[in-house]
């Protein structure tokens, strides 16, 4: 089921275009150059953010380089912005599901991240098992998503399968 909705998001990421202007910056290849802390964020760190869906979610940032935020979004919508959660608790649950389902990795322009307004909640370790989409991208060179896919990034996490 996860290599399956891994293949699906790397698939959409990898159709998706990217700005010429996304691939390469100051030198760094769009696929490397990643870093444990960028521009105020850091990998492994729970954010939560508003993506317009009238309520919250926490994302929690896989990967960082000049050209993108690598984020993986749960499932669990908070009807006020969230300043503490238990990361236990924390799913991204399959396609479908009533309660909210999220997706394994986004890709993201900075541009795109920075617009969901992300406050830091708190540092975790980001897993062998969470980094393995974000791998799978780098292997088959995907794409990232710019604020113009904002529409289907919201569609894809609609509550209508």
């Amino acid at each position: 089921m996860l290599k399956a909705a891994v293949a699906a998001a790397t698939l959409l990421s990898a159709l998706v275009p990217c700005d010429a202007n996304a691939q390469q910056v100051e030198g760094n290849h769009f696929f490397s150059g990643f870093t444990a802390e960028l521009n105020g964020l850091q990998a492994g760190g729970l954010y939560s953010v508003d993506l317009g869906e009238g309520y919250f979610r926490v994302v929690k940032v896989l990967a960082l380089n000049p050209a993108a935020v690598h984020v993986l979004v749960y499932g669990n919508r908070f009807p006020a912005r969230p300043s503490e959660v238990d990361p236990a608790a924390l799913d991204v649950r399959p396609r479908g599901d009533p309660r909210g389902w999220g997706i394994h990795h986004l890709p993201l322009a900075w541009d795109l991240f920075t617009s969901w307004e992300p406050a830091f909640i708190e540092s975790t370790e980001v897993t062998a098992a969470e980094r393995e989409p974000f791998e799978y991208w780098i292997q088959v060179r995907g794409g990232i998503w710019s604020p113009s896919g904002m529409e289907v990034i919201q569609k894809l996490l609609s509550e209508a399968p």
